[in-house]
């Protein structure tokens, strides 16, 4: 046990001695000066040696000669002998106080082991509990799989019990209320029958017939009236032409008795026939001048369609020349550095939306955003220095999936940009979250090339960021496009054959590098799909590249297009200039045809009147022509009055018809009108009744529908009632093999027995659950003991027994051994510790008793020595006592001379003439 260290000057080391040699006599000589030494020999009287130097060192009141004079006083009494002994012992008391410590120790070591070792037995003891438990548990489980198998089993037949009679009465409902449906149908139907007999536009329809009828019967009236008299004034005409004819014909039968008419006919008839082959001749010129003009009609037609088309298409060059100018001027300036024109290549790439959103975002008040959003993502991308760019279209192909995309810090930040584009009217952005790293991902920087040498250009090494931008921003968007543009998995080639290679990954080199899509030259990809298979999709490489901050592929392309474009423009004006020499070529040789053609014409027509005329002026042709016109006028003029007066019958009985029609039609109206007026009543009415009829019939859909609802309802829930019935049988089947095979069913009744005892006195102790009913602890305690309460239990207690397990570190056996030993260890250790116990305090004892011993001396000593000391002094008229502090280790001399009231402060005060020297001796 420890005890306290020991008080008293016995603790203080002594730092030093006085080496002095002990003569017979009793005076010695300071070998050193400004020193004063003392010394008790035994029983030899005290002598004191004073050496008169004249220093001031030699001041009564000096600190060193103090110190000095008290080891000269603790030498010469013999108390540092017995200081030095006592303070030899004090440290064997000591050194035994620190071994009884160590022991001490040692002591607390063994039993703090010692209860570790009882701790992890009684876990282990414990787990044997837990282990019988988890035993009854396994055997109740089983059992109550089983009972709840059976359970769920009555449920379903119950449940089921009632689904036919349930379906049986839907059943009758749906009947009933489509014969209520059917019936309403049939009284729609009829309703809209009746309706359509009785339309108002019908009547309508018919009345203007009728009304239409009766104003042509009218005016087929007024036309007969007309017409009848125009046929009366047309007879009166054809009488007076009846009678003229008649006097001409009774003139010309006079005319053909004159002679010298025959050579008059024949001289005629030669002339006839010369103008008749004359004709015939102008004739057939005639007719292949009008087929050179058709002809001609149809080049001209055929000339001015492709003069149109040429003309199109070189107003179309012309506009599409107009925009590549246009576009090549924007991109130059914007390459300038003219950011108005930058803008506008970037509104005609991104849409004037998606700019001004933007704008917002780059101006919005600081602290809207934890960090800038980054968007677009092909505003912040640019093909490389390195890289050809006619590569633009096919990397713009590559990531068309993420150069739109808005990337942010944080879901707040993708909040506040989408409110920004809400409230801008904008297209809601697509945001990628991801978090901004200054440091990309490992995408394998060096190129990719295979075992036969061939180097593979992946997207990821043909762009690279905008120079300017922070790390954080630059190392974003690189991840993006690993990430989301899978940049670093897609591969560009020159051929279908590399193609399939890639993407039906028949290269190893590429697919340890995980390369499994290509894009072609031509914008065809090549995927590779599950099984083994590949897709390949055609697509259209894109027009303008949205690649932001690289203009070089689109001046190219800008070039390019522009000298197509001129070409273009070139070609369709030469080609609509041929057009248009052709036509005018056409139209001059019509107009000459034209010219040709007119002049036949009038030739023809002055032959074709000489004819006509000398026909016209045969002498015996004339005279018979004329005769024969007279009798045929005059023949025609009599058909003609009969035809007139039939005519005239027709007439007036047609217009006696046509009366009689109109005056018809005009009571037919005026039935109509009055049936209009019935209709649109009863139409009222009809309408009143369909609306009704049709809330009734929407009232029955709906609750025909409800009851086919349900009706299916029903027959789902019996179908699913069934499969349950059939499920809950045969998991009872096995759930019951599978518990007979671990058990008896009475095992494991009675191990459910006993867990539930088990687990009512848990819930019992527990602190929350003293104030809960009955009923309540029956509910905990059939909710804890069904059966996942019970595999929750088993879970428990298998992972109580494994930490046990784990915290003990060894079975029970090994512990109860290690546990014996590590007690007779402690009690081995208990018995040292007691032995030595026993000797430290009799040591502290021991020592107690010397230092008690030691003081008393010291007090003895110093008691006699200030007594002698005095008395000595006395003889010389000098008043003198000792002074001594065993603390601070000094010696004072209080001394006056000749009973002055000062003290001395100096030995010179105690010799004889002042400044001298000498030897005071007192014996």
């Amino acid at each position: 046990m420890e005890r306290p260290a020991w008080p008293g000057p016995w603790k203080a080391q002594v730092k030093c001695s006085s080496q002095v040699d002990q003569p017979d006599l009793g005076i010695l000589r300071a070998t050193r000066r400004s020193c004063i030494y003392l010394l008790f020999i035994r029983a030899l009287p005290v002598h004191m040696v004073f050496e008169a130097l004249g220093s001031p060192a030699h001041a009564v009141t000096q600190g060193s000669s103090r110190c000095k004079k008290y080891q000269m006083y603790m030498s010469g009494t013999c108390l540092t002998a017995t200081r030095d002994k006592l303070t030899a012992a004090a440290v064997n008391v000591q050194l035994a106080t620190e071994n009884m410590r160590k022991h001490v120790g040692q002591f607390q070591a063994k039993q703090k082991e010692l209860k570790g070792l009882q701790q992890r037995q009684k876990m282990l003891q414990q787990t044997d509990v837990y282990k019988q438990l988890l035993a009854d548990l396994d055997l109740a489980i089983v059992w109550a799989i089983v009972e709840e198998a059976r359970a769920g089993l009555a449920i379903a037949k119950t449940a089921a019990a009632g689904h036919p009679e349930r379906v049986q009465e839907l059943k009758a409902a749906v009947e009933e209320n489509e014969r209520a449906e059917a019936e309403l149908q049939t009284k729609e139907d009829a309703l809209r029958d009746e309706m359509n007999n009785t339309r108002s536009d019908a009547l309508l329809l018919r009345v203007q017939e009728a009304s239409n009828r009766h104003k042509a019967a009218r005016r087929r009236e007024a036309e007969a009236a007309q017409r009848l008299e125009v046929l009366r004034s047309l007879m009166r005409g054809l009488h007076d032409r009846k009678a003229l004819l008649e006097e001409d014909l009774e003139r010309l039968e006079e005319e053909r008795q004159s002679e010298g008419l025959l050579q008059r006919v024949r001289e005629h008839e030669a002339k006839v026939v010369a103008r008749q082959a004359e004709l015939a001749q102008l004739q057939a010129a005639a007719t292949a001048l009008e087929a050179s003009c058709d002809g001609l009609s149809r080049r001209l037609k055929e000339a001015e369609a492709t003069l149109r088309e040429r003309s199109t298409a070189a107003g179309v060059a012309e506009a599409l020349a107009r925009e590549a100018r246009a576009a090549h001027h924007e991109l130059l300036q914007a390459a300038g550095g003219d950011t108005v024109q930058a803008r506008a290549v970037n509104v005609r790439k991104w849409g004037a939306k998606v700019m001004d959103l933007l704008d917002a975002v780059r101006t919005a008040p600081q602290g809207t955003f934890s960090q800038l959003p980054i968007g677009p993502l092909g505003l912040y991308l640019r093909l490389r220095a390195d890289c050809d760019p006619v590569f633009g279209p096919l990397v713009e192909l590559a990531l068309r999936g993420c150069l739109s995309l808005w990337v942010v810090n944080r879901r707040e930040d993708c909040d506040k940009l989408r409110s920004i584009a809400d409230r801008m009217r904008c297209q809601r952005p697509y945001v990628v979250q991801m978090e901004f790293r200054s440091r990309p991902h490992d995408y394998g920087q060096q190129p990719v090339e295979d075992s036969r040498g061939r180097v593979w250009r992946r997207v990821i090494d043909l762009v690279e960021p905008v120079e300017g931008l922070l790390p954080q921003v630059h190392g974003t968007v690189i991840n993006v496009l690993l990430d989301h543009g899978s940049a670093g998995s897609v591969v560009l080639v020159g051929s279908m054959e590399e193609g399939q290679e890639v993407a039906l990954g028949r290269n190893p080199d590429l697919v340890s590098r995980r390369i499994r899509r290509a894009y072609d030259y031509k914008g065809a990809s090549y995927v590779c799909m599950r099984a083994g298979a590949m897709r390949t999709d055609f697509l259209q490489l894109p027009r303008t590249c949205r690649l932001a901050a690289d203009n070089r592929s689109q001046l190219m392309a800008s070039e390019q297009a522009l000298g197509a474009r001129e070409a273009e423009l070139r070609q369709a004006e030469a080609g609509q200039r041929e057009s248009q020499i052709a036509v005018a070529a056409v139209q001059r040789e019509r107009h000459e045809l034209q010219q040709q053609q007119m002049t036949l014409s009038r030739k023809q027509a002055c032959c074709q009147s000489q004819l006509n005329s000398l026909l016209d002026e045969a002498p015996s042709a004339v005279t018979e022509a004329q005769s024969s016109e007279l009798l045929n006028g005059l023949q025609q003029i009599q058909r003609e009055l009969a035809e007139a007066i039939s005519s005239q019958a027709s007439l007036e009985t047609g217009k006696n018809n046509a009366a009689a029609d109109a005056e018809a039609f005009h009571r037919e109206i005026e039935a109509l009108h009055k049936q209009k007026n019935e209709y649109v009543a009863r139409r009222q009415e009809l309408v009143v009744k369909m609306n009704q009829l049709a809330l009734h019939k929407q009232e029955a859909g709906e609750r025909l529908r409800a009851c086919r609802a349900h009706l299916q309802a029903a027959s789902d829930d019996m179908q699913k009632a069934r499969q349950r019935i059939d499920q809950y049988e045969e998991e009872v089947d096995k759930a019951f093999d599978a518990a007979s095979q671990v058990c008896s069913r009475q095992e494991g009744l009675d191990a459910l027995a006993k867990l539930r005892e088990v687990k009512r006195q848990e819930l019992r102790s527990l602190q929350s659950n003293r104030n809960r009913t009955e009923e309540e602890m029956k509910a905990l305690l059939a909710q804890a003991m069904n059966r996942q309460g019970m595999e929750r239990w088993a879970a428990v207690l298998r992972q109580k027994i494994s930490q046990a397990e784990a915290n003990a570190g060894g079975d029970l056996g090994s512990i109860s051994l290690q546990l014996a030993a590590a007690q007779a260890d402690l009690d081995r250790e208990r018995a040292a510790l007691d032995s030595v116990g026993k000797k430290v305090n009799a040591m502290q004892e021991a020592q107690m008793l010397r230092e008690a011993k030691y003081q008393k001396l010291v007090q003895q000593v110093e008691h006699v020595s200030n007594a002698k000391f005095g008395c000595y002094m006395q003889r010389r008229n000098i008043i003198a006592s000792l002074h001594l502090d065993h603390e601070e280790q000094r010696l004072d001399l209080h001394v006056r001379k000749n009973h002055e009231r000062e003290r001395a402060t100096s030995l010179m005060q105690l010799s004889g003439e002042a400044g001298g020297s000498g030897e005071t001796t007192i014996s």
